[in-house]
């Protein structure tokens, strides 16, 4: 494997990791500006990505402006990540969302 390209694929990883989800979309489309577009289930995922640190930031107003502009539209096309997504938006429906049932999301193993 070319040691470029396995750098360029920890650099994505580290961004995600970090919660740096817009330069790893960035540094994706730099790799294969094709992959997002033609694999909807990753798109969806490093989106709902990005509306978890949103959420995790308390940015409740870009969260929910996030989540219509970006990811309704995506569950209308492909409806099975619709309940994904409602469970996704359910964390703003709590005061504590690191105490919530829905806490999981915000741990820092669903950046991987």
């Amino acid at each position: 494997a070319d040691l470029s390209k396995i750098g360029e694929r920890m650099s994505v990883r580290d961004s995600i990791q970090q919660g740096n989800i817009a330069a790893a979309i960035e540094r994706v489309n730099d790799l294969n500006p094709e992959i997002l577009d033609t694999n909807p289930q990753l798109y969806f995922h490093v989106q709902q990505q990005q509306l978890i640190e949103y959420i995790r930031e308390g940015s409740v107003e870009q969260a929910l402006a996030f989540a219509q502009q970006e990811l309704a539209p995506r569950g209308e096309e492909h409806p099975e990540f619709l309940a994904e997504l409602e469970r996704t938006v359910s964390l703003l429906a709590f005061e504590d969302q690191a105490n919530s049932p829905l806490s999981q999301l915000l741990d820092s193993s669903q950046r991987q």
